[in-house]
């Protein structure tokens, strides 16, 4: 499946770049994606309304792309979940509240908490455009993640997506443990799909796991992880790219895939994990379909023969990062 911005948000987003010319946004760019491979947080990265919109262009479309797949995981392990109030912690330009309205047009709170103005200014601007009540209406509070501040607000889902990078070991702890207490139903932690963000999930996993949450996914145990470096867990969102952000990413290809690493988890009693995690690109052979799952225990190649046409053709339909509930040995 390939992603894309849903049109409300793509025609939003498109009316404040009206006029801007993309040259000096794709420059923008750039820089700022050196600057995060290089280990700077958004403060230092994204400073100015222009920065904000090559952000915006080149960044957002593939976090919501992320937010959106992670979504459709948590629902997977808990179908009856239903929140009628998002806290969305360190929303950046607002890309977690949206994936969220979009997908529940009916929320009665938004809530948004971010430290940094330019992207608050951002924000501000796409909302006041949205074509939902709960984004129109929706709350932004100043806040810095880093630094001690008031509790968080108490919410249904809880998103913190992209946001572990910007803090030091010690406030992911803490953070972590709030954000889990705040959430009534569910946690989403999104971080990029490289061994440095998945080593900051397997912090705030264990952090969640000794407060007595469950993880409802992607994993399919609460041991410690299985995986053994230098390989680490990450899925990936296959998106489109607008002609706009092709032209401020300076690229040609009409689609991007975005590697990321999540951990959806609760302290309430619904959902419940799915036996195994598929956490590799399915092999296809003239031998059957080969699928690398992580379970209760192990981690284990298995292959679903080509002979055996029901579960071979359910085995076609599956793809990277599936929660997988068919044979296993």
């Amino acid at each position: 499946m390939t992603n894309a911005l849903p049109p409300a948000l793509e025609s939003a987003l498109q009316s404040l770049i009206h006029g801007t010319p993309l040259g000096p946004l794709s420059f923008r760019a750039q820089a700022i994606s050196k600057a995060y491979r290089a280990g700077s947080g958004s403060k230092a990265a994204v400073q100015t309304g222009q920065d904000v919109l090559a952000y915006a262009l080149t960044r957002m479309p593939a976090t919501f792309a992320a937010i959106d797949d992670v979504l459709d995981q948590a629902l997977l392990a808990w179908p009856e979940f239903s929140p009628k109030t998002i806290l969305d912690l360190g929303t950046g330009p607002g890309t977690g509240a949206w994936a969220c309205a979009s997908r529940w047009p009916e929320l009665d709170q938004i809530v948004l908490l971010d430290r940094h103005g330019p992207f608050q200014e951002f924000a501000k601007k796409l909302l006041a455009i949205a074509p939902f009540t709960s984004l129109t209406q929706a709350k932004q509070v100043v806040q810095d993640l880093a630094q001690p501040g008031p509790a968080l607000a108490p919410a249904d889902l809880v998103l913190a997506a992209y946001v572990l990078a910007e803090l030091e070991q010690a406030a992911i702890y803490s953070i972590i443990r709030q954000a889990m207490g705040a959430a009534r139903g569910l946690l989403v932690v999104i971080e990029p799909g490289t061994p440095q963000g998945y080593q900051r999930l397997m912090i705030a996993r264990q952090t969640l796991i000794d407060m007595g949450a469950r993880i409802l996914a992607p994993c399919p145990h609460q041991h410690a992880c299985l995986i053994v470096a230098p390989d680490w867990c990450r899925f990936a969102a296959r998106l489109q790219r607008s002609r706009s952000h092709r032209t401020t990413k300076g690229v040609e290809a009409a689609f991007e895939d975005e590697p990321y690493a999540y951990l959806v988890a609760t302290l309430a009693d619904g959902g419940s994990p799915k036996p195994a995690r598929i956490i590799g690109p399915p092999s296809r052979s003239k031998i059957g379909i080969a699928l690398k799952l992580c379970q209760d225990q192990k981690i284990e190649t298995v292959t679903i023969p080509s002979r055996d046409r029901t579960a071979s053709a359910h085995a076609r339909r599956l793809k990277w990062g599936d929660g997988y509930d068919g044979p296993r040995t």
